[in-house]
């Protein structure tokens, strides 16, 4: 078969135009999978780590209601403030691990679903504590008021 100069025109119009084609289904392949890869970011990984934040912030804050309860003394309307508001951050500590229990399943690796199941046995630990101090807190706290920068024990 001898190649004249319009065969070899033809043969190289139909090679570049075959790597067209590869190219362009190549690129939809790829652009179908960075889709999938953006679509598990938005619908999983995007709420896990949110879900984890709100946690985060809400044991902050039932350690911060703890040490208000703490140091309220004997004033009762302080302790009490204190007190509603562990309970709200506890409750939504409950929240957002009900939240977090939903994203679980499907995460990838089952290392993260070990570490939740750990968290979510020390959390019960963890508020077992904080509440001992509370209690303990309003047994032995003796009765004071507070003048300026000095505590000062209450006449009876």
């Amino acid at each position: 078969m001898k190649l004249t100069l319009g065969r070899k025109l033809g043969l190289g119009f139909g090679v570049i135009l075959a790597l067209m084609v590869f190219s362009a289904i190549m690129s939809y392949l790829k652009s179908a999978d960075i889709r999938q890869i953006q679509d598990t970011a938005l619908d999983l990984r995007f709420p896990s780590v949110e879900a984890s934040r709100k946690l985060q912030r809400d044991v902050n804050q039932t350690q911060n209601k703890a040490r208000q309860t703490i140091l309220s003394g004997a004033d009762p309307a302080r302790r009490e403030l204190a007190k509603k508001g562990f309970d709200g951050a506890w409750s939504d500590i409950e929240k957002d691990v009900a939240e977090m229990d939903e994203l679980a399943p499907k995460w990838t690796l089952q290392a993260n679903r070990d570490r939740l199941a750990e968290g979510k046995q020390r959390i019960p630990l963890l508020r077992n504590r904080w509440e001992t101090w509370r209690i303990h807190s309003t047994r032995y706290w003796p009765k004071t008021r507070r003048t300026s920068t000095r505590i000062t024990a209450r006449s009876a």
